[in-house]
C-alpha cells in the first residue's frame, strides 16, 4: 500500500515534522510514503534525511489569522491547485491521500474526492478543520477546534492501539472521537471494546474526527547534552540553569521581545543564568536586540534534541510540534501566550501542571517562580509523555483503517 503525504509549509518546520514522523509510523506497518510540497518550499528537512518529493502548488489556507476575505482568495487558489494536484495521484496512484496542516489538508481533500481516492487530514487550524472534516475523516491536533470536546476529559493511559481508547460524540452527520475516559477507570470492558472497533470500521462510510497529539519521533528521546555542549559557545556555563525561548523554526516577534524583556530583567536583578534562543528571526531587527551579553541566540538548529538534553525550562509557543516534543522529554515548559498572529489554545487546560501559560507582561515573573519549581513540573510532565510518545503509531493506525481493500 502507498500514501500520498500532501504538505503545506515550507518543508523545514512543524508541519515537515509532522509529515515525516506519521510517515515513518506508517511505514512500520507496511505502506510506503511519498511526500509533495508546494513548488517554492526549500523543503530543508527532507533534503537533511534525504527524501525527494513532487512538486506542486499548496496555496495557504490562511490558518489561524484567516480574515474572511483572505478565506475567499485562498480557497479560490486552493480549489485550482486541488484540480493540479489529481494530476500526480492519478500518476502515482497512491492508496490513500494524506493532507497535513492547512493547504496541504485542505487540496488533499478537494483532490482525492476529485480524483476518487480515499483520504483523510491531519487538521490543526479553524479553516482546514471546518474544509476537510466536511469532505473526509479528519485528525484534529490540540490546536484544532474540533480537539476542544478533549479539553475537560481527563488523562487517559495511552495503548499503541488506536482502537482502545476512544469516545465518539454525534455531531450532527460527522462522529467526534474523544478519549474521554475517566483516568481512574483503567479497565475498559470489552462491550467499550467491541463498541469502539465497531465505530472504527464504520469511518470507512462517514466522516470521522479523531483526537490526537502530535506524531512524534522516538529519537527525540536520544538526545546528548555534552554534544549540545560541543555545539554552544565557550561562555555557556554548565553550572548554570539553562532557559530556552523557541517559537519553533522561525522566532516570532513577541517570543524575541520576551526573551530580550527577560535578558534585561536578569541584568538588573543580577540573576545569573545562560539564556538561549533559538529559530529564524522574521525580522532582522530581532537578531539585533537579542545581541546581549547574557543571551546565546543560535538561530535556525538541528541539535534540538540535544538541547533538550541540557535545558531546565523552555520557553514555547503554546502550539506545534515542539511542545510535545519538550513533553515527551519530561522538559518544564512555560507556554507564551499569543505568540503566533494574537491566537491562543488553552494548553494549559490539556497538559495540567505540565505547562504553565504567561501573557508577554507577566513573563518575567512566571519565570523566576517555575525555576524553583522545577521537580514538581517534572513530575506532572512525566504524566503525559508516555501518551505523547504514543501518538505516531496511534495516528498510523487511524490512517490504515481509512483504506479501502
Amino acid at each position: 500500500m502507498k500514501a500520498l503525504l500532501i504538505v503545506t509549509g515550507r518543508g523545514m518546520g512543524g508541519d515537515a515534522v509532522i509529515a515525516l514522523n506519521t510517515a515513518k509510523s506508517l511505514e512500520k506497518i507496511g505502506i510506503s510514503c511519498e511526500f509533495a510540497l508546494d513548488f517554492k518550499a526549500p523543503g530543508i528537512l527532507f533534503e537533511k534525511n534525504n527524501i525527494n518529493w513532487h512538486k506542486i502548488d499548496i496555496p495557504q489556507s490562511g490558518g489561524h489569522a484567516a480574515t474572511k476575505k483572505s478565506m475567499f482568495i485562498g480557497g479560490l487558489k486552493l480549489f485550482k491547485a486541488s484540480f493540479k494536484a489529481v494530476s500526480l495521484i492519478k500518476k502515482i496512484k497512491p492508496d490513500i491521500i494524506v493532507g497535513i496542516i492547512g493547504g496541504g489538508a485542505v487540496v488533499g481533500s478537494i483532490s482525492a474526492k476529485i480524483a476518487r481516492v480515499p483520504s483523510i487530514s491531519i487538521v490543526n487550524t479553524p479553516v482546514d478543520s471546518k474544509i476537510s472534516s466536511k469532505l473526509n475523516s479528519v485528525i484534529a491536533l490540540t490546536e484544532s477546534p474540533l480537539y476542544s470536546h478533549k479539553i475537560n476529559s481527563n488523562l487517559v493511559e495511552e495503548n499503541s492501539n488506536a482502537n482502545n481508547n476512544t469516545n465518539t460524540i454525534n455531531n450532527g452527520n460527522t462522529n467526534i472521537n474523544t478519549n474521554a475516559h475517566n483516568k481512574n477507570n483503567n479497565n475498559i470492558n470489552e462491550n467499550d471494546n467491541k463498541d469502539n472497533n465497531d465505530k472504527l470500521n464504520n469511518s470507512k462510510k462517514s466522516n470521522m474526527v479523531f483526537n490526537s497529539f502530535y506524531p512524534l519521533n522516538s529519537k527525540v528521546l536520544l538526545g546528548d547534552k555534552e554534544k549540545a555542549l560541543d555545539n554552544l559557545p565557550n561562555r555557556f556555563d554548565k553550572n548554570k540553569k539553562t532557559v530556552l525561548f523557541s517559537s519553533g523554526s522561525s522566532l516570532f516577534p513577541l517570543m524575541a521581545k520576551g526573551c530580550y524583556e527577560f535578558s534585561k530583567f536578569c541584568k538588573d536583578n543580577s540573576i545569573d543564568l545562560n539564556i538561549l534562543v533559538v529559530g529564524y528571526p522574521l525580522e532582522e531587527k530581532y537578531n539585533e536586540c537579542l545581541n546581549q551579553e547574557n543571551i546565546i541566540n543560535l538561530s535556525y538548529i538541528d541539535w534540538i534534541k540535544d538541547l533538550y538534553d541540557l535545558v531546565d525550562l523552555a520557553i514555547l509557543t503554546d502550539d506545534g510540534v515542539m511542545v510535545q516534543e519538550a513533553i515527551a522529554c519530561k522538559l518544564p515548559i512555560i507556554a507564551l501566550n499569543r505568540v503566533k498572529y494574537g491566537r491562543y489554545h488553552n494548553i494549559e487546560a490539556i497538559f495540567k501542571g505540565a505547562v504553565v501559560e504567561s501573557d508577554f507582561e507577566d513573563l518575567n515573573n512566571i519565570i523566576i517562580k517555575q525555576l524553583d519549581n522545577l521537580d514538581e513540573m517534572k513530575v506532572n510532565v512525566s504524566k503525559y509523555s508516555k501518551e505523547v510518545l504514543n501518538a505516531s503509531s496511534k495516528i498510523a493506525n487511524i490512517i490504515q483503517t481509512q483504506i479501502k481493500h
